[in-house]
């Protein structure tokens, strides 16, 4: 959906946790070339500090179909 413009906003919220084990999920995983998909530039839009410390970010997705 993201390749095909239809998602006009990412949103990630960010906890005070590191794992970098191999074969964890990554947020836009893509097998071989991704199919042919350009990368998506995001803009930032906000920020907000929630409980324990978790971070909210709000990105738009730039080029996404209105």
């Amino acid at each position: 959906m993201l390749r095909d413009g239809l998602i006009d906003e990412v949103s990630l919220l960010l906890a005070p946790v590191a794992d970098g084990r191999t074969g964890t999920p990554a947020l836009f995983d893509v097998d071989g070339d991704g199919g042919g998909a350009a990368p998506r530039r995001l803009a930032l839009q906000s920020v907000e500090r929630r409980a324990d410390d978790v971070v909210w970010l709000r990105y738009r997705v730039e080029g996404a179909t209105p």
